[in-house]
């Protein structure tokens, strides 16, 4: 017990050493880390969700002007085309002649429109009559989707649903469509697509005739994708919370968007019930559209959490390396001071075993022991002082008696 008290009182002036010598190493390393990562690291998080609203906002843009190109041409050709005095079915073979000019011409800009990148298959199908003209042909509703543009039997419901009423630019819900030649049953291939729907006339709350355009979902959500890794998904949604198009498997819930866009401003970075990463940007085609985009939160903030581990690693590293500095300082100032202790110890054994010798570090010891030397010192010296008088003495008697004749036998004495 005595023995590991007397190592602890030995270690207290290094452990003194070696703290001061660490603390100066590794306090600036600790404040330039704590900086870092507060400031910079930061900076470069609030940089990474400027680049991200930025490209979302570039992109529904873009976006938004595919949409904006086509509304006008849809526009243009439903005003184009007269359609408020399309010709009869009666008999009359001028009004037969006149009515097939009309479809024909009805077909080429329908061709017209077809040429639209992201249009898949464009018709005009008439409420008020049993007619559907599309690029390259007519016919009656039936035999149109029995043959030219046959759909899924469990879309048919929905898809038929939406001819009623007014419509500018609306969205149905996404349906199948089987492509196969006319008059076959061999199904060539399978699309998944939706349409936008607009009216004729424009106001009118019992259109004659619908504009049908098709978009080939596909292609729209290779156009809706945004060619940035952080990016896992990008929707287009209303504000009931229906995913109109999405290039990705996810789905929002719609009460949950509908939350969403009540709690969060928009073109800002958060998290979802799910902790998904999410942002989001109005359209300006559509004030009941949104452009949301899943986030690879990690991808995203990978400058940052690159900087932010590497700080960390070159904390770790200067604390080894301050603490093997800082320990070979301390070392070449405590070894002089031991070596002084330990010497005055060995010519002064009998201390170690007066009380309190035992008590406080290396200096304290060198301090007991320069009393000590510093008293006995003292002690001679009053010694030598007290016996020069009587040595006096004596050898005046012996210069007097004549035991020293000579300077020699003097000095020798």
């Amino acid at each position: 017990m005595v023995n590991r008290v007397w190592q602890t009182y030995r270690t207290v002036l290094f452990c003194r050493f070696f703290a001061n010598y660490f603390a100066l190493i590794l306090i600036p390393v600790i404040v330039a880390a704590v900086l870092t990562n507060f400031f910079v690291v930061r900076l470069i998080e609030h940089d990474a969700e400027r680049l991200n609203n930025t490209i979302m906002q570039h992109f529904s843009e873009q976006t938004d002007d595919t949409f904006v190109t086509l509304e006008r041409d849809m526009v243009n050709m439903l005003s184009t085309a007269s359609l408020k005095n399309f010709p009869g079915t009666s008999g009359d073979p001028a009004e037969l002649t006149q009515r097939y000019e009309w479809i024909h011409s009805l077909m080429q800009q329908m061709n017209k429109l077809d040429s639209e990148d992201l249009v898949y298959k464009s018709f005009l199908y008439f409420a008020s009559e049993d007619l559907v003209i599309d690029g390259n042909t007519y016919n009656n509703k039936d035999e149109y989707f029995r043959e030219q543009y046959l759909i899924k039997d469990t879309d048919i419901p929905s898809y038929f649903a939406n001819f009623t009423g007014k419509k500018s630019m609306v969205f149905t819900k996404p349906h199948t469509v089987f492509e196969r030649p006319p008059f076959t049953r061999d199904i060539v291939s399978t699309h998944s697509n939706t349409a936008m729907l607009m009216s004729y006339p424009f106001n009118n709350s019992n259109p004659e005739v619908y504009l049908v355009v098709n978009l080939d979902l596909d292609k729209l959500r290779e156009r809706l994708g945004i060619q940035e890794k952080w990016v896992t998904d990008t929707m287009l949604v209303n504000s009931s919370g229906s995913v109109l198009i999405s290039n990705g498997s996810s789905e929002l819930q719609p009460d949950s968007f509908a939350a969403m866009i009540r709690m969060n401003p928009e073109q800002t970075l958060f998290l979802n019930e799910n902790r998904k990463a999410l942002s989001f940007t109005k359209s300006r085609f559509n004030d009941t559209w949104y452009y949301v985009s899943m986030i690879d939160l990690p991808t995203l903030m990978k400058p940052a959490s690159t900087i932010r581990t590497m700080t960390f690693v070159l904390l770790g590293m200067f604390i080894i390396v301050g603490g093997l500095v800082s320990y070979y300082l301390s070392r070449r100032l405590y070894n002089p001071i031991r070596e002084i202790k330990t010497g005055l110890e060995s010519q002064h054994p009998h201390l170690d075993d007066a009380p309190g010798s035992h008590s406080g570090n290396e200096f304290d010891t060198i301090k007991r022991f320069s009393h000590l030397l510093i008293s006995k010192n003292k002690e001679l010296t009053q010694t030598v002082n007290g016996m020069f008088p009587i040595v006096q003495e004596q050898f005046i008697v012996r210069v007097l008696f004549g035991e020293y004749r000579d300077s020699l036998s003097i000095e020798f004495w």
